[in-house]
């Protein structure tokens, strides 16, 4: 169970930092795209949100507790993210699809960790989240086009 434990923090972790991420995007875009993709930026970011508490939720789930301070964040995701404040739009959407690209991965493993532990519960969110991150994932690919 610990396994699973561990996978939810750092997923409760990457997604955290994704929100962050997109979130940032959202306020610094500029240019004549700027009405299409701050509400894209928009509408990723508020998906991405509302599926922490789940995370933290399914750790409790499990009795441990849901991480929720930066230092700990930073702690139980190794992912990184450009958060630097002079990208030009196609720089964005590329950085947030690696980003997007990461958290794909570790949710396809994430799957087989909530597999073997025999929580269907976690696996069907896993899955879930797996399918919206890969639309997401079309639609940011799509847009560098």
């Amino acid at each position: 169970m610990s396994d699973l434990i561990n996978t939810l923090k750092e997923l409760q972790s990457m997604v955290t930092k994704m929100y962050a991420q997109t979130h940032g995007y959202h306020w610094n875009i500029e240019g004549e795209d700027f009405p299409q993709y701050h509400k894209f930026f928009l509408k990723i970011y508020e998906d991405v949100y509302e599926s922490i508490d789940t995370y933290a939720e399914n750790v409790r789930k499990l009795g441990d507790k849901a991480p929720f301070g930066l230092i700990q964040l930073q702690q139980n995701s190794a992912l990184k993210i450009n958060d630097s404040l002079n990208l030009s739009l196609q720089e964005m959407i590329r950085e947030l699809s690696k980003t997007n690209l990461q958290i794909i991965d570790k949710l396809k493993d994430a799957c087989d960790v909530a597999d073997a532990a025999r929580e269907q519960g976690v696996l069907n969110f896993f899955a879930d989240r797996l399918s919206q991150h890969e639309f997401w994932q079309w639609q940011l690919t799509a847009s560098l086009k």
